[in-house]
């Protein structure tokens, strides 16, 4: 049975405002990410981590948690993914033990199909790729030792970049566990962090449909802490004991067709200067973006 103007018309509404989480710029609200992240942890049967490590980018992020993984292992599957995986069965055995799984999955397709996805495709995509690009390009440079020496010129990532990931860590972490975590991580080290990841505010796409059917009755409750998660903050990863968080962007600037788009500066940009150029959704070079003038890459 299709679904009623009713239904769509409350879809629409669910749709376009975990759009607007997706698409969140702006500061986080700390204590609230910090009190979801605990639920999140409880609700999977982990102690709330004691201390959290805040950063400004999910690139900072990345490094942050390939140096802390090495003394704090990563629960992300646990306290992210496998929440998510069992509220997903759990809807669809609800939606068969109701007879209602033809309903359900108009409502999934309803959802995949709408501009919600403009978060996954044209965001969260391109800012991972962004990363992995970043350490492709820095793997055929010589390694620093940043993390070694103190110096923070570091060839294709900026100071603010390297400081925001060690003032992070420096500020929660005792001097034995900063001289445990080692050297500079490598790249392959940090790229594998978006494996091991909650994306924060980019997990519209993967949790608008359980928290419409939690809001419709279906006591899909233990997204709760991670869709908490997702309202307040950006990137983030869950640790044993800790907890790594990055701040939303500052700057994300879309043309009307829903793509990454900025002249002569970033569509997408966080307060440590780091992000992604991008034209008419295409990421380009910083230099291409800049020289710019209406440009239009096919």
């Amino acid at each position: 049975m299709p679904l009623n103007d009713t239904t769509k018309q409350s879809l629409v509404n669910h749709i376009n405002q975990w759009r607007r989480i997706g698409l969140a710029t702006g500061s986080s609200d700390k204590n609230a990410t910090e009190r979801f992240i605990a639920q999140a942890y409880s609700i999977v049967g982990l102690p709330a981590p004691q201390r959290f490590v805040w950063v400004k980018s999910p690139m900072a992020g990345a490094v942050a948690a390939a140096q802390c993984v090495t003394i704090f292992p990563s629960v992300s599957q646990r306290v992210w993914r496998k929440p998510q995986e069992f509220m997903t069965k759990r809807l669809w055995g609800k939606a068969h033990d109701q007879s209602q799984i033809e309903h359900w999955t108009n409502i999934d397709n309803f959802i995949t199909r709408s501009p919600l996805m403009v978060v996954r495709d044209n965001v969260m995509i391109p800012i991972c790729q962004q990363i992995v690009d970043q350490g492709n390009e820095r793997n055929r440079q010589a390694r620093s030792s940043v993390f070694v020496s103190g110096r923070h010129s570091v060839s294709n990532l900026s100071t603010e970049i390297w400081a925001s990931a060690l003032s992070g860590m420096k500020a929660v972490l005792t001097q034995k566990e900063l001289r445990d975590i080692g050297g500079t991580p490598s790249w392959e080290k940090i790229t594998e962090q978006l494996q091991a990841c909650g994306y924060g505010s980019m997990d519209a796409i993967f949790l608008a449909l359980l928290d419409y059917a939690n809001m419709q009755g279906l006591n899909l409750t233990d997204i709760s802490g991670i869709a908490g998660v997702a309202k307040n903050a950006g990137l983030w990863w869950p640790l044993k004991d800790i907890c790594i968080v990055s701040e939303r962007p500052k700057v994300l600037a879309l043309n009307k067709q829903g793509q990454l788009h900025m002249e002569k500066a970033m569509a997408v940009e966080y307060e440590d200067n780091w992000g992604v150029y991008a034209l008419n959704g295409k990421t380009v070079t910083r230099d291409v973006a800049q020289s710019a003038v209406k440009l239009h890459v096919d």
